[in-house]
């Protein structure tokens, strides 16, 4: 009868150990299957908020160190900046691209989100894009992002690197991807609010109208800037001979956010470029439509030069898209488009998303959208450091 009872003890026991190792071990599936969200969760904290210091803000992080550098490129020396995990071995190498913004790799949104990724183990380089600082969506900015590419591949002995661009710089990283030059440098492209098709964007500006590919329009008041921009580019359109290089100057310092000096030198404009610049400058641009219109069709070809319609049929690169569900700026619809460019194997993940407003987290997003964009942002990071991982520590690249 006592055997019987310390059988029956030392049974207990085993199934009580048996359950607990089952238990832990559930728990350590679970923990393993849940930190990447948790890893994707606190890059996006720390992206809307960079003074956040919430527990799941902190999580998985390791300090930065920063690096200028240059980079040498087909259109010169481009400076860059590294962001640069420490105690971080072999970590993904990413190339993040500054949208159409004068402060360039200075520009608050770019540096917030350089650094999430970095305190998160990612090496990435910022290189600075001078036609876009200037508001001009060039060619030139192809070399670049390509440039950039393959020196981070050379610095960090990466087999290719990862490129996510912001705004107008999403459409160029795709151009940049699936370009012949610099496909081996390039295994994943993510774009943030970028475009397909510039001249379908450009136009958007002047009628507040854009269609998607079933042949449905979408109708929204496009962003005051956009107009500005395209002015800005092409003055000459709008504006006499005599007055485009005042015209010029007065718009750069509008977009370069100094007001007061643009109503000054607007104000030595002719009496009929004055009257043009002050329905720019206050946003009634409704009687220069035409004009616009007529302008783009002048300079279409320019346009579609840096747009990625037409040419994604043989990406090689894994492509993410994500784009704000309420852009005025580049509006979503683009995202269809390029949705349906990219060859389907290489399609990781499209987001449409009312957590995005144009290349910034921001409106009031269900529980479901944001976890929606956290599994975006995981599947994202998970294939950079599948694809893009560096293979020693970081030395000067090799020209």
């Amino acid at each position: 009868m006592a055997s019987a009872s310390i059988t029956s003890r030392r049974l207990s026991k085993r199934r009580l150990l048996t359950a607990s190792i089952i238990v832990l071990v559930l728990l350590a599936a679970a923990f393993l299957w849940l930190d990447p969200y948790l890893d994707s969760a606190s890059v996006l904290l720390r992206v809307a908020n960079p003074k956040g210091d919430g527990v799941l803000t902190r999580h998985d992080t390791n300090a930065i160190t920063t690096q200028s550098i240059s980079i040498g490129t087909p259109a010169g020396p481009v400076r860059a900046r590294l962001y640069i995990p420490t105690g971080v071995v072999n970590p993904p190498a990413m190339v993040v691209l500054h949208g159409v913004h004068h402060l360039g790799i200075e520009e608050p949104r770019l540096v917030n989100f350089s650094r999430a990724l970095s305190t998160h183990g990612i090496l990435v380089m910022t290189p600075e894009m001078s036609d876009l600082a200037d508001y001009h969506v060039e060619p030139t900015a192809i070399a670049v992002i390509g440039a950039s590419a393959r020196d981070l591949k050379a610095r960090t002995g990466a087999d290719s690197v990862a490129v996510l661009g912001l705004s107008f710089a999403g459409g160029l990283a795709l151009v940049a991807a699936s370009d012949p030059r610099y496909e081996n440098d390039i295994s994943v492209v993510a774009s943030i609010g970028g475009h397909e098709s510039l001249p379908r964007v450009l136009r958007f500006y002047a009628t507040n109208s854009i269609q998607r590919p079933d042949g449905t329009t979408l109708q929204v008041p496009a962003h005051e800037y956009g107009i500005l921009v395209v002015a800005y580019s092409h003055p000459q359109e709008f504006f006499s001979a005599q007055d485009v290089e005042l015209a010029r100057n007065a718009l750069r310092l509008q977009l370069y956010e100094n007001s007061p000096q643009a109503q000054t030198v607007a104000a030595r404009l002719s009496p009929v470029g004055r009257a043009r610049m002050e329905l720019l400058l206050a946003h009634k641009t409704d009687s220069l439509s035409a004009d616009l219109l007529k302008g783009l069709a002048r300079h279409e070809a320019e346009a579609e030069s840096v747009s990625p319609a037409g040419k994604l049929a043989h990406i090689r690169a894994d492509v993410f898209l994500a784009h704000g569900s309420g852009d005025n700026v580049i509006p979503p619809t683009e995202l269809l488009w390029i949705e349906r460019a990219v060859p389907a194997d290489k399609l990781k993940a499209a987001l449409t998303s009312p957590a995005i407003s144009h290349v910034e987290l921001g409106g009031e997003p269900t529980f479901a959208d944001r976890w929606r964009l956290v599994h975006f942002m995981e599947e994202f990071l998970r294939d950079t450091r599948l694809r893009a991982r560096s293979h020693h520590a970081l030395a000067p690249a090799t020209q």
